[in-house]
């Protein structure tokens, strides 16, 4: 709207743009919904007995691991986007849709068992589907958050950055972001439990008696 005003200005259509006059405010909510390492642990080691709750699980997890959104997860393809890294190891390395950026990572160990377990082809579901089979996911692991495919990529940023220190320059170039500053607001947030690791050698040598010289 600012544009066509401006444009309209330029032009000598208007004299002023009318909405210099007034100030808009808007609060812009966080939505930073994603899964703590404990409910990623209970959602791997929930019975199902339903095979397509089976296979989303197996999708959502995936996604955990990898920080890929439900399209990018869906054109995946091993024989494209699996290379080999400067260590000899597994990595991902595959252009994101949404934004052309390169996401590149090592294949970490769940998501790796995970293709293994469909050899290499992961199974094909809409997002819409894909959302409404992981509400009822989420009821029978009895974990009460309003989870969506896009939860996995904010679930990853958080476990990379807080449960492993991984940086978050670090973080945004896996998830392909093309600012460090989407990585902060959207995916990325420091909590208590990164705090206090980065604090404990603080914390506990300030918890040392002082020695008190007797002269």
């Amino acid at each position: 709207m600012a544009r066509i005003l401006n444009l309209a200005i330029e032009h000598d259509l208007i004299k002023f743009n009318c909405c210099d006059l007034y100030q808009f405010e808007y609060d812009r909510k966080m939505n930073l919904v994603y899964l703590e390492p404990f409910e990623i642990e209970k959602l791997q080691s929930q019975y199902l007995q339903h095979p397509t709750l089976v296979r989303i699980r197996d999708l959502f997890v995936f996604c955990c691991f990898t920080g890929l959104g439900h399209s990018d997860m869906q054109n995946f393809d091993a024989n494209k986007h699996i290379v080999t890294g400067y260590d000899q190891n597994a990595w991902i390395n595959i252009k994101r849709k949404k934004t052309n950026q390169e996401s590149i990572l090592p294949l970490l160990d769940p998501a790796k068992n995970i293709l293994e377990k469909y050899a290499y082809q992961l199974p094909k579901i809409s997002n819409q589907k894909f959302n409404q089979y992981l509400k009822q996911l989420f009821r029978v692991c009895k974990i009460d958050k309003e989870i969506t495919t896009h939860s996995a990529r904010k679930t990853f940023g958080m476990l990379m950055h807080n449960e492993y220190g991984v940086a978050k320059e670090t973080v945004s170039r896996m998830l392909g972001h093309t600012s460090v500053k989407t990585t902060e607001a959207w995916y990325c947030k420091t909590d208590m439990r990164k705090i206090g690791k980065d604090m404990a050698v603080v914390v506990a040598d300030t918890q040392k008696p002082v020695l008190v010289r007797v002269y």
